[in-house]
């Protein structure tokens, strides 16, 4: 299973953190549905790391403070 994440799955969670900056919210919700468990857990390790907060966490979807 793999477990780094695809230009096509980063540049997804790019566009929904810029998205919700552009239109002053203070979270952005990531549709997840597309990620196998280990691209999450990697997803997540990558957010925490860059200094995000995640507010809420399933397996289908991240909720991130911005």
């Amino acid at each position: 299973m793999q477990q780094e994440l695809t230009d096509k799955q980063i540049a997804h969670v790019k566009s929904e953190i810029k998205t919700a900056v552009l239109q002053n919210d203070d979270k952005a919700y990531v549709d997840l549905i597309s990620f196998n468990p280990n691209q999450k857990r990697k997803l997540r390790q990558v957010l925490k790391s860059k200094g995000y907060q995640l507010s809420e966490e399933s397996n289908w979807s991240v909720l991130i403070n911005l």
